[in-house]
């Protein structure tokens, strides 16, 4: 995992059209809820995606493992 942000990893999976997998924090969330168009919540994961202001696809994986609380 790296230490983007979410609208870091936003910006990296649109411009170099891949998956970025991030860690939990509630801002990261908050971030990622507020950009997406959708996600899928699974074991230990919350997948998002969404399209970017100029039409490019972007998909971040926020990493669950260790959080003491999810928020749904």
């Amino acid at each position: 995992m790296n230490e983007l942000t979410a609208q870091q990893a936003i910006d990296r999976s649109a411009s170099h059209a891949e998956i970025v997998h991030i860690e939990y924090s509630v801002e990261a969330e908050d971030v990622l809820n507020e950009e997406c168009e959708n996600c899928c919540r699974g074991n230990k994961q919350t997948d998002f995606w969404g399209t970017s202001d100029n039409g490019k696809q972007w998909r971040v994986i926020l990493s669950l493992a260790g959080c003491p609380l999810i928020r749904f």
